[in-house]
């Protein structure tokens, strides 16, 4: 630093001599420091220098270097995992009682029944009502007897009866 500054120590006093010498061990200290953390991370150095795009190519033939680029490769994406608590169990087999309750035949269900509209003709012919009938049961009767469903009653009752107003 003396050389560098072009200063005799014959000139200079002593708090100068003392601050140049400070700054000196202080400069010597970072170096050290430096060239320590360079050593302690070597590892990654080395590494670094072993990657493709900063290898420099060789020209001897004993060189390992490869010059071809990597080949890229197909990432397929990963499945979610459902959830293990919520999910369905899986039915194994063919279910017991496959059969159709219409005509009572396996094979097929009730939806899908060929014989759904045969059935539904003969089991409406086989109910054949009198008209007398039907109105019986559908009609009001202001009594009851004992071939009658409900009856209701008519009261002029409720017509009198005003209705409160708040």
């Amino acid at each position: 630093m003396v050389m560098a500054a072009k200063k005799e120590f014959s000139t200079m006093s002593m708090g100068q001599i003392h601050q140049m010498t400070q700054e000196a061990l202080d400069k010597l200290c970072r170096q050290h420091k430096y060239f320590s953390d360079v050593l302690k991370q070597k590892g990654k150095f080395n590494k670094a220098c072993r990657k493709p795009y900063l290898e420099i190519k060789c020209k001897e033939k004993a060189c390992s270097c490869s010059s071809k680029k990597k080949k890229e490769r197909d990432f397929f994406p990963k499945k979610e995992k459902r959830y293990k608590f919520f999910k369905r169990k899986q039915k194994r087999g063919k279910p017991s009682n496959q059969r159709c309750f219409i005509c009572g035949k396996k094979g097929h269900y009730s939806r899908t029944c060929p014989n759904k509209a045969e059935k539904a003709i003969k089991l409406i012919s086989s109910l054949k009502l009198n008209d007398e009938d039907i109105e019986s049961i559908y009609s009001e009767q202001s009594s009851a007897d004992e071939e009658t469903t409900f009856a209701l009653r008519y009261s002029d009752e409720a017509a009198n009866q005003k209705l409160n107003q708040f």
